[in-house]
């Protein structure tokens, strides 16, 4: 990717020099495929690189899969998260629909978090890497805790090593968000700043409780922004916006 984008040359165009398929393009690039020795030939002609003279320099991609998956996962992980907030600020979900929710916030954030956890190993980026890995074992087990404890207030007190836990935890991954947006331009750029700047703050409104609800409602923000951003790496990667994904899986 890093050839074809230094060269200017689009994944249209690379597939017409290169008398390929676009999806065949795509599908190299998004790590989905090895090409065979004859398109590597091909790609060598028309990038004028010598793949197997010098090392390939193009980093890794994340998979369109993994993306699709976590972006899936981030979807119905923000949703979940307004029904959460809702919880934890007025306590007005109750018995069997607490258990789902509750359920829900601890399993989506899995795949959620684990496609974060490929872009810092990707990017080399260790703060999102190891802190993305690090939500992925906290977040549920915070979601036990709290069913256990069934008070927010309570489960802050009670739990003290736990909650400065996930503080801490929320702004490393904060931090690994910034670093990750100044390494992107364009849109990535902003909405990595964006919602690393948003949980930074997050853990900071959560030490008094005075700010608790407002730091609560903050993340629902966050949320959705690490979601868009899950799809326009997905859109980076695949070449194709969600939005024209999902109407050709409805045409």
């Amino acid at each position: 990717m890093e050839l074809r984008n230094d060269r200017r040359i689009t994944q249209k165009e690379l597939a017409e020099l290169c008398k390929v398929d676009i999806r065949t393009i795509q599908r190299i690039e998004s790590g989905d495929v090895d090409p065979r020795t004859y398109t590597i030939n091909l790609l060598s002609e028309a990038l004028g690189y010598d793949f197997k003279e010098y090392p390939v320099i193009e980093e890794k991609q994340v998979s369109a899969k993994s993306l699709k998956l976590a972006l899936l996962s981030g979807v119905i992980f923000s949703i979940n998260s307004i029904l959460v907030v809702i919880e934890l600020v007025h306590h007005s979900i109750t018995g069997v629909s607490k258990m789902v929710v509750f359920s829900i916030h601890s399993i989506t954030p899995l795949l959620f978090y684990y496609a974060f956890y490929l872009l810092g190993k990707r990017s080399k980026n260790t703060w999102l890497a190891i802190s993305a890995i690090l939500m992925i074992i906290i977040l549920p087990l915070i979601n036990v805790l709290y069913l256990n404890t069934l008070s927010l207030l309570r489960w802050m007190n009670e739990l003290r090593l736990t909650y400065d836990i996930l503080l801490l935890v929320c702004i490393a991954f904060g931090i690994g968000a910034i670093f990750e947006g100044l390494k992107k331009t364009g849109h990535l750029k902003k909405y990595y700043l964006t919602a690393g700047i948003m949980t930074v703050i997050q853990p900071v409104m959560y030490i008094s409780y005075f700010m608790l609800a407002a730091g609560l409602y903050l993340s629902i923000v966050s949320d959705l922004l690490l979601t868009v951003i899950l799809s326009l790496e997905y859109q980076k990667v695949t070449g194709k916006s969600v939005i024209s994904y999902s109407k050709t899986l409805l045409s």
